[in-house]
């Protein structure tokens, strides 16, 4: 068994190996054409790409989990006074 599926396995190797194209995608073309569906959208592409997003960012990840941590403990104390 275990020889008849490492067999299947390499046929199937060697066929994607020989029979499909090496098409390496053009990044800069892709990335030109999304923007620009963006742009035709109405959306604002120059503030949803590359580095401009981080500098939309109101916190980091760890900002919001100290937050989060934040508003747990008061909402536990909030509890542990009503008792």
């Amino acid at each position: 068994m275990f020889l008849i599926g490492s067999g299947f396995a390499l046929a199937g190797a060697a066929a994607a190996w020989f029979l499909l194209p090496d098409k390496a995608p053009a990044l800069d073309v892709e990335d030109e054409r999304f923007r620009q569906l963006l742009l035709d959208s109405g959306y604002a592409a120059d503030s949803l790409v590359g580095e401009t997003l981080k500098d939309n960012l109101k916190f980091s990840v760890y900002e919001f989990q100290r937050g989060a941590l934040e508003r747990q403990d008061a909402h536990r104390d909030r509890r542990l006074s009503a008792i």
